[in-house]
């Protein structure tokens, strides 16, 4: 997948929450992988760069119970924009399960 231009998804396509659940693939979990390098020439322009900026991909797969992959995103992010925040909305409860020599 690496340097190929994806079409993005269209709204509809992503606003039910529970989709995969329905399915019987429900997500528990996911990993998140981010890579620099140079953009492919078909991102260069959707992207508005220039040649010979980089860029970040971010991809995040989404796993079942069982392991099982379920879900994928890939975004792709200019190099203008180096500030990346990833958010894990069960962050403070899984951090209160760890032993810390000091409090949060």
């Amino acid at each position: 997948m690496h340097g190929n231009y994806v079409k993005p998804a269209e709204p509809e396509d992503t606003t039910r929450e529970n989709i995969l659940a329905e399915a019987g693939y429900e997500q528990v979990y996911d990993i998140d992988e981010i890579i620099t390098r140079m953009p492919s020439p078909a991102e260069i322009s959707p992207l508005g760069i220039l040649p010979g900026t980089p860029v970040a991909e971010h991809i995040r797969t989404g796993y079942s119970a069982t392991d099982k992959p379920v879900r994928v995103m890939i975004s792709i992010i200019p190099g203008r924009h180096p500030d990346l925040a990833v958010y894990h909305p069960d962050i403070r409860n899984m951090l209160s399960k760890l032993e810390f020599p000091c409090q949060m």
